[in-house]
Formats: C-alpha cells, sequence, structure tokens
C-alpha cells in the first residue's frame, strides 16, 4: 500500500475514532434527564395550582447584626463566624435572612459575583447545612429552588426535618439543553411540586406544573 495512502487513513480513522468525554457524557446525562424528569411533569390549569396552594413558614428577623463584616451565629457549644472578603478577586459577603425560633434555625446568606448561597445553623447541634436556594418550609420538608444564574441548571432541592436536624430527600435540576426553565413561584403539598413557570420563548406564555416528588430519582451530576 502507499504510504502517503495509508497515512491518511489512519488520520481518518484516528479522526473518526477520537472522543471527547466532557461534551459527550454532558449530552449523554442531560438527554437522560430530559427523559426520565419531563415525563414526570404533569401541566395543570392555573385553577388547580392556586386552589391548592399553600404558603410556607415565613422567617422571622434575628437579633444577629454583622459587626466589623463579620457575622456570629451560635451553635450547640460555640458558634460560627460569616467573615466577609469584598476584595475583587475573592469577593464574597454574607447578610443574615432570618431565622425559626420554634427550631432554633438560623439561615444566613453569602453571595459573591456568580451565586447564592444559604446556610442553615442550628444552635441545637454543631453543623452547618448548606441550601441550594431561600428555604421554603411546608410541614415536615424545606423545598430550595435554585436562583437563576448563566449556565445553571435550577436546582430544586428537597429536605425532611428530623428531630434535630435535616437530611437531603431529593436534588434534581429542572433546566437542560432542551428546555430552560424560569420558576416564579412555587410550593410543596404532601408529596407534590408545584409550579409557576414564565416560559422563555413565550413572554407572555406562563406554564403551570406539578411533579410527584416520589416518582423523581435524585440527578446531582450536572
Amino acid at each position: 500500500m502507499n504510504n502517503k495512502f495509508y497515512i491518511i487513513i489512519c488520520i481518518i480513522l484516528g479522526s473518526c475514532n477520537h472522543s471527547h468525554p466532557n461534551i459527550t457524557d454532558n449530552n449523554v446525562v442531560k438527554k437522560k434527564y430530559d427523559n426520565e424528569i419531563y415525563e414526570k411533569v404533569l401541566f395543570i390549569d392555573s385553577f388547580e395550582f392556586y386552589s391548592k396552594m399553600i404558603k410556607p413558614k415565613k422567617l422571622t428577623n434575628g437579633v444577629f447584626k454583622k459587626i466589623n463584616g463579620k457575622i456570629k451565629i451560635p451553635s450547640k457549644d460555640s458558634f460560627f463566624t460569616f467573615k466577609d472578603n469584598l476584595s475583587n478577586e475573592n469577593y464574597f459577603e454574607y447578610s443574615f435572612v432570618g431565622q425559626v425560633k420554634s427550631r432554633n434555625w438560623n439561615f444566613v446568606l453569602g453571595n459573591d459575583y456568580q451565586q447564592s448561597y444559604y446556610y442553615l445553623i442550628s444552635e441545637n447541634y454543631n453543623k452547618i447545612d448548606s441550601l441550594v436556594g431561600y428555604p421554603l418550609i411546608f410541614g415536615d420538608k424545606i423545598i430550595c429552588k435554585e436562583e437563576e444564574y448563566t449556565d445553571c441548571p435550577n436546582y430544586i432541592e428537597i429536605w425532611n426535618i428530623n428531630k434535630n436536624s435535616i437530611t437531603l430527600n431529593k436534588k434534581f435540576p429542572m433546566s437542560t439543553n432542551l428546555r430552560s426553565i424560569n420558576i416564579t413561584d412555587l410550593y410543596l403539598k404532601d408529596s407534590l411540586i408545584f409550579i409557576r413557570n414564565k416560559n422563555y420563548n413565550h413572554e407572555t406564555h406562563i406554564e403551570y406544573m406539578r411533579i410527584n416528588i416520589t416518582q423523581v430519582k435524585n440527578n446531582i451530576r450536572y
């Protein structure tokens, strides 16, 4: 075989077999997610959404103030200190969100240039729980929606409230490569999540959805 012709064949075959694992893996995960999650979504009308709506437990204002760029929150045996970094390179700023006095819970919000981070600190134990979004408390569960940022898949988290702690029940993304989501309201009733979505492709198009969380698998591979 002509050496030049052989080299050309090798180059072609090599190019065909060359893999891009990051791109391929991301596509596989997203397509799988699209099938798994949106097969569980039931589109409903506004009447069902609003007629079944319940309001979450409100957080109360706390007594914890920021002093010299620091917020100190008590825990069981000591306290946690949240300290601002206002430099351009490592900017991160904290603020006190509120508390649930009946459970001795305190919530702190941290912000950098790209995202928000919510922290639950209980005075009953020495641990910080990180939440993906603002805590909406419904009975014995907390539901959180990730705030919208570039390239984020809009995670939803559901936490079980135990006697002295919380445990993650479900975590899954709502936005995908095939569908974007703009959640303007949501609530949790028993095992059902009710969602009000403003469709990005149609500014005046409002969608109402219902998802049974018992049918949704965790998907945290993004």
